[in-house]
């Protein structure tokens, strides 16, 4: 089966960034970058993607590569013997011990982060890690092609999002979200019962799948949130799942135009508002300063159960900047 256009440029992109940050950490640190199993896999894969695009998207996707591996030996490759080490590196003290100097690098890693790690809050698609004597230090490496989304998480998680564990609480939102599919299907079904498509409905009736089907969604998820999100660590949740749960660089490509920002030392939310403004959006509004919208769309033309949230950030550029390269 062939995969979407979108997913395909993704993956070809992602490809050619990692193939120049890969040469790149080669160049700065010779005889010490490796390639985990994992990350040789997604770029097989990867190969294959950016061998079907034009010769014009090859030479643009190139260009993005060069650039962004570019900005990160210049911003976070080169230096980073000075910066403070996470951990102790245990696995490497005995290659340490006597063949570098204290902060010297021993080790650099290139892994592919796969798609489900978003499920837990990590947005990255490829990780560096700097292995000295101190510890391992990470660079984290978010990549999209031509969107801004920071995240399409599913409803049926939206307990998961905040770390709810009440088996029962949650089961309870499971039923009203089939509930809600069940009864938009036999509203259709009653406007229309040959329908097959989204379309069709709203053909009949402009508002029908926002009236029936967002709305009771929108409103299920913000009451839920509200009634159960009980204390500071649940916010703090809730914001690593949406915006990322580790310090990252994210990287926009615009057709070549490369937009940066560096999500890294967030300060951490303590309270959260939630509200639903009834037109197609809920607003989550966290006293760190962060705003973030979710807009539902269906995730198919046909008339099943599929949906996906957009979480897009309201204010980032006065939270995170963007510098153009």
């Amino acid at each position: 089966m062939s995969l979407p256009l979108s997913d395909m440029y993704g993956r070809a992109f992602e490809f050619c960034v990692a193939t120049f940050i890969f040469s790149k950490l080669e160049d700065l640190y010779p005889h010490k970058v490796r390639m985990t199993g994992r990350a040789k896999e997604a770029q097989d894969r990867g190969h294959q993607q950016f061998d079907e695009l034009t010769s014009e998207e090859k030479t643009g996707f190139e260009k993005s590569g060069s650039a962004i591996a570019e900005w990160l030996a210049e911003n976070k490759f080169r230096d980073v013997e000075e910066v403070v080490f996470e951990k102790p590196a245990a696995a490497i003290s005995d290659y340490v011990a006597g063949k570098t100097s204290s902060k010297g690098i021993v080790k650099v890693t290139l892994d592919r982060v796969p798609d489900f790690a978003g499920v837990e809050g990590d947005v990255t698609d490829i990780r560096i890690e700097f292995s000295s004597s101190q510890g391992v230090h990470k660079v984290n490496v978010s990549l999209k092609h031509r969107h801004e989304a920071l995240k399409h998480p599913r409803l049926t998680r939206v307990p998961v999002w905040i770390g709810m564990v009440d088996s029962r609480k949650t089961r309870e939102y499971e039923l009203a979200y089939e509930k809600a599919w069940s009864t938009f299907f036999e509203k259709g079904k009653a406007l229309s019962p040959s329908a097959t498509k989204f379309r069709e409905l709203k053909a009949i009736k402009s508002t029908f799948i926002e009236d029936n089907l967002y709305k009771p969604l929108y409103t299920l998820v913000q009451e839920f949130l509200q009634n159960n999100i009980a204390n500071t660590s649940q916010v703090q949740q809730l914001f690593e799942f949406l915006v990322g749960k580790y310090d990252f660089v994210k990287f926009v490509d615009h057709d070549g135009k490369i937009e940066v920002r560096d999500f890294s030392a967030i300060p951490k939310p303590r309270s959260v508002k939630i509200e639903y403004d009834g037109r197609g959006y809920l607003y989550l509004q966290f006293d760190n300063g962060w705003r973030l919208a979710g807009r539902l769309h269906t995730a198919t033309e046909w008339l099943k159960k599929s949906i996906k949230f957009d979480v897009q950030p309201v204010n980032l550029d006065s939270v995170i900047p963007a510098v153009c390269i």
